[in-house]
């Protein structure tokens, strides 16, 4: 299990990656409506930044020596996209 302290950190940065992440398709596409593809598209997108970042940080390797796998990273990082994406969709009414 991920500690709680990087738990909030990387529930943190999945909302800010998530965030450019749509405000950059937003920008560059204007306000479509989101298909099953697009939100699909958005988790993996928003799953690898996530974990090439702490690939970056070095952090990955500081918590594979606490026993967590990079799996345990994703699941965290994968849960917070798909909570904010359906909170899109129910705030946008799609």
């Amino acid at each position: 299990m991920l500690p709680w302290r990087y738990t909030a950190i990387f529930i943190w940065r999945t909302f800010l990656i998530w965030l450019c992440l749509h405000a950059l398709t937003a920008i560059q596409g204007g306000f479509r409506a989101f298909a099953l593809k697009a939100f699909l598209l958005a988790l993996a997108a928003t799953v690898a930044v996530a974990l090439l970042d702490a690939e970056r940080r070095n952090e990955r390797r500081y918590l594979a020596n606490l026993g967590v796998s990079r799996v345990g990273i994703g699941v965290v990082v994968l849960v917070a996209a798909v909570i904010l994406e359906a909170l899109m969709h129910v705030s946008i009414g799609s």
